[in-house]
C-alpha cells in the first residue's frame, strides 16, 4: 500500500491495469501477463490464471500484488494476447535504515 506516494522495501503493493478497446469496452485478452524487474536488474514474470499474485477484480482490470524487497527503481510491463496490448512504468521504493541490512544489528 502507498501512502503519500511512497513505499520501502517490504511494504505491500497493487498495481492494476485497465484494458478496454478503441471505444472504451472492457476486454478481457486470451493471455494477460506482469512483468517485474528490481532495481538489481531481476525479472519475475506473472501470469494470470497460473499465478496467484494476477487477479481479474472486474471486466477488463487486471491487479498484481507484489511485495518489493530492494530499494531502488522497479519497473513493470503489462503484456496481453489476443488482442495485443502492452504497458510499461516504473514506481521508486525509498532506501530505510530499518530494512538494509548494514542498520539491522542496531535496531
Amino acid at each position: 500500500m502507498l501512502k503519500n506516494g511512497r513505499t520501502y522495501p517490504g511494504n505491500p503493493m497493487q498495481i492494476s491495469v485497465a484494458l478496454a478497446d478503441d471505444a472504451g469496452n472492457p476486454i478481457d485478452p486470451e493471455t494477460v501477463t506482469f512483468a517485474l524487474m528490481s532495481p538489481c536488474g531481476s525479472k519475475t514474470l506473472l501470469t494470470y490464471g497460473h499465478d496467484g499474485e494476477i487477479a481479474r477484480s472486474s471486466a477488463g482490470v487486471y491487479t498484481a500484488d507484489i511485495v518489493p524487497d530492494k530499494a531502488g527503481r522497479w519497473n513493470f510491463r503489462w503484456e496481453t494476447i489476443g488482442p495485443q496490448f502492452a504497458k510499461e512504468d516504473s514506481f521508486i521504493v525509498l532506501t530505510s535504515l530499518f530494512a538494509t541490512d548494514c542498520y539491522r544489528d542496531y535496531v
